[in-house]
């Protein structure tokens, strides 16, 4: 087990580790819900607006935070940067730990479409491959330099203590999970991408064998 160069503890290919990767929040946040709060409401229209327009930009940091609470809007901030297709490597991290937040087929839908995407680079792809994985069990977390050291196996395993995700207002098709692994399937066995069929073969493995927490 090691500590690497942002305090995460990583453990050794094949094992699983404890990480904490998201603020911890209020645990009463599960039960607000933006159509009965004007505050909360007010705030999460102000994420959307930063996060489609980039303004006002010094509050970018706080909109990625706050989208995480709403459970309407965070199904239309969400897939569009899921769609921005930044190649980015923090930007994809800012992606993930905003996208992981909330489970709404909205965003779900986005982010299939985004991994299926033959057009794009690898990073947005796989990315939206991870948020997808986080629908799966949301304690999952796998980096994609990890993916990439490891063609054909299992990487090295990260597991959020205390996954925080709330359900949107577009609640998940009773298929979802079948689906993500359908997608995960296909994209292992026939994409022109290596790095995009080592990440899916990976991920069906996720799907098949970790139950939801």
């Amino acid at each position: 087990m090691r500590i690497d160069s942002v305090g995460r503890i990583v453990a050794p290919m094949g094992l699983l580790a404890i990480m904490s990767f998201a603020p911890c929040r209020d645990a009463r946040a599960q039960d607000k819900r933006e159509n009965y709060n004007a505050t909360l409401r007010a705030d999460c229209r102000l994420a959307l607006q930063v996060i489609v327009t980039g303004k006002p930009e010094p509050k970018w940091d706080w909109a990625l935070d706050q989208i995480a609470y709403c459970d309407d809007t965070a199904g239309e901030a969400l897939p569009v940067l899921l769609r921005r297709a930044s190649t980015d490597s923090l930007e994809q991290l800012e992606l993930l730990v905003a996208g992981r937040g909330v489970r709404d087929q909205r965003i779900l839908d986005a982010a299939i479409e985004v991994a299926q995407n033959g057009a794009l680079t690898w990073r947005p792809r796989v990315s939206a491959m991870r948020v997808m994985v986080s629908y799966i069990n949301r304690s999952i977390v796998i980096e994609p330099e990890d993916i990439m050291a490891a063609p054909g196996g299992m990487p090295r395993t990260l597991i959020v203590d205390h996954a925080y995700q709330i359900d949107g207002t577009h609640p998940l098709s009773p298929s979802a999970r079948s689906t993500i692994r359908t997608v995960f399937e296909a994209l292992a066995s026939a994409d022109q991408d290596a790095r995009v069929r080592a990440a899916g073969k990976i991920f069906a493995g996720v799907a098949r064998n970790y139950p939801a927490p």
